[in-house]
């Protein structure tokens, strides 16, 4: 039989333990950008652009922002969710 600290030590472990939220993240999604016309500069949520038509990884289960700017035409913005170990498309006009 464990001794009475080592029975207050795990008596402790097992609280914090049931205390935290699981830290299981969810998988990564996925976002395709399209545009026409086809070229344009897409960044999503201000940090990770790269030119259309480009797919970006992105955090799954999570609402993401989609910019996408070209010379010439107004700024497109839409927000996008995006599923785990989904793709979500969107197409800029």
């Amino acid at each position: 039989m464990p001794s009475e600290p080592a029975r207050t030590a795990l008596a402790i472990v097992v609280r914090v333990l049931l205390a935290v939220p699981s830290l299981a993240l969810a998988p990564p999604g996925r976002i395709a950008v399209y545009s026409t016309p086809p070229g344009a500069l897409a960044c999503i949520d201000t940090h990770d652009c790269d030119s259309t038509g480009a797919t970006f990884t992105v955090e799954g289960n999570a609402w993401h922002t989609v910019v996408v700017t070209e010379k010439g035409y107004l700024e497109w913005t839409e927000n996008v969710y995006v599923t785990s170990d989904q793709t979500s498309m969107v197409t800029a006009y």
